[in-house]
């Protein structure tokens, strides 16, 4: 689980610096269209800035690309890690509740099972209940963990890139949520 925990929350760091790449390519494309305008206005014959600055567009652009694809093919891993490490503990953490359920349901008395409903009671806590045990600590637990590590890293960046404004969108956030689910229902 330990595992898993750690590989969930790299998973919430990537996109967070995604984001970041996201800004630096942003502000590469307004640059560039800032020496574009520029230059269009000192446009002579033999004036060859464009060159240049396209030059290094393609090559900043290119940089970027690679990091995307490096945080993409690691965001990809360690989610597939926090993933199966949590199945595999929920399947672990399952099979010892069955062994434990099954050992007490043995060493019931007579009488109780006189109380029981009906037959499928017992196959019922044995394999239904211990189905939805499963499926809500395992890859659940996973997702979670890399949604809050999601939303912590998107936080701090926000905080750090532009911190007035992201102060006045935590404030106004709680009342969109609230006008959000009233037009739901």
């Amino acid at each position: 689980m330990l595992i898993g925990t750690v590989a969930a929350l790299a998973t919430g760091a990537c996109f967070a610096l995604v984001i970041f790449l996201y800004q630096i390519v942003t502000g590469a494309l307004v640059n560039y269209g800032k020496d574009q305008q520029r230059n269009s206005s000192l446009a002579t014959p033999l004036n060859f800035s464009n060159q240049t600055t396209s030059t290094t567009l393609f090559t900043t652009m290119t940089d970027l690309v690679k990091w995307y694809v490096l945080l993409g093919g690691l965001s990809i891993l360690f989610y597939t890690i926090a993933f199966s490490c949590y199945m595999i503990s929920s399947e672990r953490q399952i099979r010892r509740i069955r062994f434990r359920l099954f050992r007490s349901i043995i060493h019931q008395d007579m009488a109780w099972f006189d109380v029981l409903d009906n037959t499928g009671t017992l196959s019922k806590m044995l394999t239904d209940d211990l189905t939805k045990v499963k499926d809500g600590i395992g890859d659940k637990v996973a997702d979670f963990l890399s949604l809050l590590a999601r939303m912590i890293g998107c936080l701090v960046f926000a905080l750090v890139t532009g911190w007035k404004l992201t102060l006045v969108i935590l404030a106004i956030s709680p009342l969109v949520v609230l006008a959000f689910n009233l037009i739901l229902r």
